[in-house]
């Protein structure tokens, strides 16, 4: 088996011409490319090089072998730049907040917003030209007011309003409004809670279809009640029925 790194010396050598040169430009002692080169000749049963003074040049062994590792090579780049996710990345030149700077990113997060342009990185990205800014995800929900679903909802929009919907909201405590976000897309662990409501949306059936299938699972015994199945309970501030939830397995 070939190491890809010993597939790159070769590549350096046979591109710049010389063992020394190589070494250089790959960090390593010239005694080691020609440790590499000796090794892959062993393999390849011949000399892969023709040595000369001052430079080597390729054998017709050597200009064979090289089609080969240029392709494997190639895949190897494919394959990192595809699913490779580099530890550091550094953004070189970028503009931020109406400034050219750099950026360090550091397991997926900002690790300095100001980072000197020579600091080291796995993976550094001439981002001149580009500029980074706020995601647009849209933060504004209405999440929370789950808990007032169904709420005087047979009224005309301005009544139901202003009558109803705005002096219940002015009664929530901070204790309602984690308790709506539960509601509204309940999470525990890796698992999805929902309402019957939300199921309807989710799989584009209507409640009747939802609220049959769910008893059908509990009279047959496929799941149990317990573990699938929550009652949760609009606060009194708020009034009104409990709610239950269901383990999306359901």
């Amino acid at each position: 088996m070939i190491e890809d790194f010993r597939l790159r010396v070769f590549a350096q050598v046979a591109q710049l011409g010389s063992f020394t040169a190589a070494a250089k430009a790959l960090g390593v002692s010239q005694p080691a490319v020609s440790q590499h080169i000796a090794e892959l000749e062993k393999y390849a049963g011949g000399q892969l090089f023709e040595r000369g003074r001052g430079r080597v040049r390729l054998t017709a062994r050597g200009r064979t072998f090289l089609g080969h590792a240029e392709g494997i090579l190639a895949d190897y780049r494919s394959l990192d730049n595809e699913f490779h996710v580099p530890e550091t990345t550094l953004l070189r030149g970028v503009r931020h907040e109406g400034r050219v700077t750099n950026i360090l990113i550091r397991q997926g997060r900002f690790a300095d917003l100001d980072a000197p342009a020579d600091t080291m990185a796995e993976l550094v990205v001439a981002a001149e030209g580009t500029a980074i800014l706020p995601s647009f995800f849209n933060t504004h929900t209405h999440a929370a007011m789950t808990l007032l679903r169904g709420m005087a909802d047979d009224l005309p929009l301005q009544e139901w309003l202003q009558e109803h919907i705005w002096p219940a909201e002015a009664r929530m405590q901070p204790e309602d409004i984690r308790l709506g976000n539960e509601l509204a897309v309940k999470t525990d662990g890796e698992t999805v809670w929902l309402t019957q409501e939300q199921m309807c949306l989710l799989f584009g059936r209507t409640q009747p279809v939802i609220a049959r299938h769910i008893a059908n699972v509990f009279k047959e015994g496929e799941l149990p009640k317990e573990g699938f199945m929550q009652i949760l309970h609009k606060t009194s501030a708020l009034g009104g029925r409990p709610i239950a939830i269901y383990n999306l397995d359901v």
